[in-house]
């Protein structure tokens, strides 16, 4: 099992990682939008909402999945990791639902 965990983990890492760079990149190209300093700006704020939301699971995801590495043999530690890690997706797919409609209707209203 440690001989799987050594080579898994630094595909995990850098799965995780690859992903928030994106989020920060969508970020930024929100930010950087023409779109950013005109009425129409509240088109990109649920935008940056998702992708903060996003990198935060994923760092959420990166923490708990190291402590989960460490602490394999206790038991208890496993499962509140898991639930932990299923609430922040929920959360994550609550919020990305909620503000699909809110991008969609403002995509519509600027074409």
């Amino acid at each position: 099992m440690k001989k799987i965990i050594s080579v898994i983990s630094p595909i995990i890492v850098g799965l995780l990682g690859g992903l928030f760079v994106e989020c920060a990149m969508c970020i930024l190209s929100a930010m950087m939008s023409p779109f950013f300093d005109s009425p129409n700006a509240p088109i990109l704020i649920p935008l940056i909402l998702i992708a903060v939301l996003s990198a935060l699971f994923i760092a959420l995801m990166a923490i708990a999945n190291v402590v989960y590495l460490i602490n394999l043999n206790n038991s208890k530690m496993v499962k509140r990791l898991a639930v932990l890690e299923a609430l922040a997706a929920l959360v994550l797919f609550f919020a990305s639902w909620s503000f699909w409609e809110v991008v969609v209707s403002n995509l519509h209203n600027l074409f």
